[in-house]
């Protein structure tokens, strides 16, 4: 192969590396599509709002009837209808309560788990101090 020849191979090939650098850009770009927990719709992610709340779990799960997620997004034609929903003056006493309801449910579970873990813990040193003491006593004789 000839000089020049190889110097327009060489280009060919630094034209294709680079047009397969932005087309490898380009892709790791794309993100997997968001859709929304109540309707579905695939969402921008402008338009998404964190799915929480007791009150939007039990909107979501009324008009879908299907089991839930632990975490998700929602969209805003969604969160604009909880928001109408939530509010209504018939609702409002009713979902506060619920929502004080399972904070303070929440809340009491992590005291029990902390109380019943520092039991644990108790007991552990205590059977530790027992061992440790027959030892000694082994020791002793």
């Amino acid at each position: 192969m000839c000089e020049y020849c190889r110097s327009v191979e060489r280009e060919r090939e630094e034209k294709e590396e680079y047009y397969f650098s932005i087309i490898q850009r380009r892709i790791s770009c794309i993100k997997m599509p968001i859709e929304c927990v109540c309707c579905n719709v695939r969402m921008d992610p402008n338009s998404r709002r964190p799915f929480t709340g007791t009150a939007m779990r039990l909107l979501v799960s009324a008009r879908t009837n299907t089991v839930l997620p632990e975490s998700g997004w929602i969209c805003n034609a969604c969160r604009m209808s909880y928001r109408n929903w939530r509010y209504n003056t018939e609702f409002a006493n009713v979902l506060d309560r619920l929502e004080e309801e399972s904070n303070e449910m929440i809340v009491d579970t992590i005291n029990k788990v902390r109380f019943l873990y520092s039991i644990y813990v108790y007991i552990y040193i205590f059977i530790y101090l027992i061992i440790l003491f027959r030892m000694m006593m082994r020791t002793s004789k």
